[in-house]
């Protein structure tokens, strides 16, 4: 387990009416790579190695919030050996047991907690082969997220086979504000999938926005009744909506790859965290930095902004300064 505590850089959270200071621990859970080909540290080679990026500055009225978010999980249910394979003798890492047992650890824990997902839990093993994605609803419902992101390969068996075995059967809320479906599809979709949520959590209010890639009809099968609109169009009306219903504190959560979450951060007005997927971006691994300050981004509404994406390949949230 790895912890790190960068408590000498304030989160500052943006409202309408200003700009309140609160505590976010942002708890990452990463499953390493996959791929054999790409370089694994020591260090990024457990199922979770559990990544605290925490910030703190003293309120009038005390309130923490505990973010622990996956993307690209990729059908990762079982165990795996350190090279990725079938582990038939220890070390063994990673699978659904152990990210299991590492929530329900900080859950006890930590008083508000949020479990987000940024999209891909289809796809990559014969569970995903022989379940079609049920077995993604199943041990999402048994971990208990709170909402999760559309991935492009949750569109890998058409939307159909995104309907039967997945939508209807999660418990969380799936999320994405840029896909719209047109009138024939519309009534055998609506209800399954919403642009945004507002979560209640502790004496606050948190609203999550999804976000899919655009590109998602050339990278899977999603057939002819659904529209990817850009993502930064159709993210900020929901934004704003989320911000007239009194929300000031606005996670983006979605799969669209590391470019697009820096846009997102830099032209969203109003968006606090971005957690993103999709592109496994290589952000942060080994010693902290000594120059904190430097990872903080403002977009180009003088609003901060925080960039997280765990990815496969072990990606922390960033702060950055400047694009």
């Amino acid at each position: 387990m790895v912890c790190y505590d960068w408590r000498r850089t304030p989160l500052l959270v943006s409202t309408p009416s200003g700009a309140v200071n609160v505590r976010v621990n942002f708890c990452v859970l990463i499953q390493c790579a996959v791929n054999d080909k790409m370089a694994v540290s020591e260090s990024m080679k457990g199922l979770l190695l559990y990544l605290c990026i925490c910030s703190h500055v003293s309120t009038v009225e005390a309130w923490e919030l505990t973010l622990l978010h996956t993307n690209d999980v990729h059908a990762r249910v079982e165990e795996t050996s350190n090279s990725y394979g079938k582990c038939t003798k220890p070390p063994c890492f990673a699978g659904v047991a152990r990210r299991f047992t590492k929530i329900q650890e900080i859950r006890s824990r930590e008083k508000n907690v949020m479990l987000l997902d940024a999209g891909d839990q289809f796809q990559g093993t014969v569970w995903f082969n022989v379940y079609k994605g049920a077995e993604a609803a199943y041990f999402m419902n048994k971990l208990g997220y709170d909402a999760m992101a559309l991935g492009n390969h949750e569109f890998d068996n058409n939307v159909e086979g995104l309907i039967k075995p997945f939508l209807q059967e999660v418990k969380c809320t799936v999320l994405s504000a840029n896909i719209k479906a047109d009138d024939t599809l519309a009534p055998h979709i609506s209800g399954l999938y919403f642009p945004y949520k507002i979560f209640d959590v502790g004496s606050q209010k948190v609203g999550v926005v999804g976000y899919t890639s655009k590109e998602t009809p050339a990278l899977s099968q999603t057939g002819p009744n659904l529209v990817f609109e850009d993502e930064i169009d159709a993210l900020q009306p929901q934004v704003d909506k989320l911000i007239t219903l009194g929300v000031n504190k606005i996670i983006a959560l979605g799969h669209s790859g590391f470019v697009t979450d820096k846009e997102i951060a830099r032209r969203v007005k109003g968006v606090d965290v971005v957690i993103g997927g999709h592109s496994n971006t290589f952000l942060y691994n080994g010693t902290v930095c000594i120059v904190y300050h430097r990872l903080l981004l403002f977009n180009i509404y003088n609003h901060s902004s925080f960039i997280c994406q765990p990815g496969l390949s072990l990606s922390l949230g960033m702060r950055l300064q400047s694009l």
